[in-house]
């Protein structure tokens, strides 16, 4: 293993149950597709902010991976049963086209699928056309029979806004999954408007037209320099990288939900999001 291999795969945070590697930074320099340690990074940063204490449970990709693909039905019940989903009100899991199980971080397209107990629905959210429609229906069929539901659940395709290249699906479901989130924080539990769930949420917040202005406005930002500097440097500490990674992760999901960069101050300010790390 050569010298910059060790480099790239140096530990550089540890935060709840997710281990980062420098590698994961190059992600965060350009317009690249996330991989599955940041979308739990992710995770864990809108499982610690909701306050849900438990009703949403936020699903790691490698997790909701091997319930989509393991082929042992006693195996799944064990690695299942852990999880608690019958005590769960609203779950989300990733879906990942990747067919090779001996194949890490392998696949090229994300989505979501929300599971919502009030509707008794696993409602998927595609954001390229329904590429992954298979392998969303495959979860479902391996899950199904473990949330407890009073009622056999249905599967649904939910309205969800489409990206406008071909890297940018796993913001769209850290977007998504943010909008779900807040939705049922806020009070969305009850689902009085069946056809509406959080649709209406998603429609209005999460905008893939307007999605290439702010992304541009986010690269040619004067803060992303500084940004990227810090979060590469070895003079920095740890947890000081991990709070450049938050800002640029939450700066990229950001732009997807109409949030220009601008709107982030020009200095970072540690403090605003140093919270979220301790």
């Amino acid at each position: 293993m050569t010298s910059s291999i060790k480099d790239g795969d140096n530990k550089i945070l540890s935060y709840h149950d997710v281990v980062l590697r420098r590698s994961d930074l190059g992600i965060l320099r350009g317009p690249h597709y996330l991989n599955d340690r940041l979308i739990e990074f992710y995770f864990a940063h809108l499982a610690s902010s909701s306050g849900s204490s438990g009703a949403v449970f936020l699903v790691p990709p490698s997790i909701s991976f091997w319930l989509a693909n393991c082929s042992d039905s006693q195996s799944l019940r064990e690695f299942a049963d852990p999880l608690r989903l019958p005590d769960r009100s609203l779950v989300l899991f990733t879906v990942n086209d990747n067919l090779d199980v001996d194949v890490a971080e392998g696949g090229s397209h994300w989505s979501l699928l929300v599971y919502c107990r009030e509707t008794s629905e696993f409602v998927h959210h595609d954001s390229c056309s329904g590429i992954n429609l298979c392998h969303a229906q495959r979860l479902f069929r391996a899950v199904s029979g473990f949330v407890g539901a009073s009622e056999p659940p249905q599967f649904v395709e939910g309205f969800t806004p489409q990206q406008t290249n071909g890297y940018d699906c796993g913001l769209y479901v850290l977007a998504i999954s943010e909008v779900v989130c807040n939705w049922f924080v806020a009070g969305g539990r009850g689902c009085a408007k069946r056809d509406e769930r959080w649709f209406t949420a998603v429609d209005k917040e999460v905008d893939a037209v307007a999605h290439s202005t702010h992304y541009s406005l986010s690269l040619s930002s004067k803060a992303w320099p500084r940004i990227l500097t810090m979060a590469s440097s070895d003079s920095y500490p740890i947890y000081t990288e991990s709070v450049a990674i938050k800002e640029v992760l939450i700066a990229k999901v950001r732009g997807i939900k109409q949030l220009t960069f601008t709107r982030w101050p020009a200095q970072l300010q540690l403090g605003s999001v140093l919270q979220f790390l301790l």
